[in-house]
């Protein structure tokens, strides 16, 4: 994969904005909260501790439970099957992968949101983007080198399905299935303060994806 020059608009993530059927905002638990229907939630600081411990950077998923713990937490808020595509409260442009990646045909259904919205936790800056993928796409192998700024980054299965690769000597050796709700493993490492990554892709399932991938930048 190569990157196309692009300017990156960043804009500060709002409050509370809907997606593809989700009310998603950031929430401080505080002690317990109780979910009356269908969400998922990323921790991204502290942790949550009943009915299940979550660590940073993991996710819980639950048809409405109450949760307890102290942390930061990406929620997203499952008020039913919407376009995947339509949004409220945050505004999104989706571009075809051939605008960020040179020779990418313009058939292969997979489109970014743009621009990329951010925020800060605990001095930690990080930005968020969505993926929307057709059916059974192989996304791209690549490994961050070069790219600007550096960043450890994973990803949140939204909608549909599909799996998250990582290869050596061009053979797969790593294949993690993504259902809505889950969020892999980081396969970074750092070195010297950077992120550094093996060869890795996301692939969609039969009925295509909706993702976001959190980015936390690198100082």
């Amino acid at each position: 994969m190569v990157n196309v020059p692009e300017s990156v608009e960043t804009k500060p993530l709002p409050g509370r904005f809907e997606l593809a059927g989700f009310v998603m905002e950031m929430v401080d638990l505080d002690g317990e909260m109780t979910f009356d229907g269908p969400f998922m939630a990323v921790v991204l600081k502290g942790s949550i501790t009943s009915p299940v411990t979550v660590a940073r950077w993991e996710s819980i998923r639950s048809g409405g439970t109450t949760i307890r713990g102290k942390a930061r937490l990406f929620v997203a808020a499952d008020s039913g099957e919407g376009e995947w595509r339509d949004s409220k409260g945050i505004p999104l442009e989706w571009k075809h992968i051939s605008s960020l990646v040179a020779g990418e045909s313009l058939e292969k259904e997979m489109w970014y949101s743009y621009p990329y919205y951010s925020f800060n936790i605990g001095g930690r800056r990080y930005r968020i983007r969505f993926w929307l993928v057709g059916p059974d796409v192989d996304c791209g192998i690549h490994d961050h080198a070069g790219d600007t700024p550096n960043f450890k980054e994973l990803h949140l299965q939204l909608r549909g399905s599909g799996y998250m690769e990582v290869f050596e000597n061009n053979e797969k050796i790593i294949e993690v299935p993504m259902v809505p709700g889950r969020i892999h493993c980081p396969f970074y490492v750092v070195k010297d303060g950077k992120a550094a990554y093996p060869p890795h892709q996301y692939r969609s399932g039969s009925k295509g994806s909706l993702f976001m991938v959190f980015e936390e930048l690198c100082k």
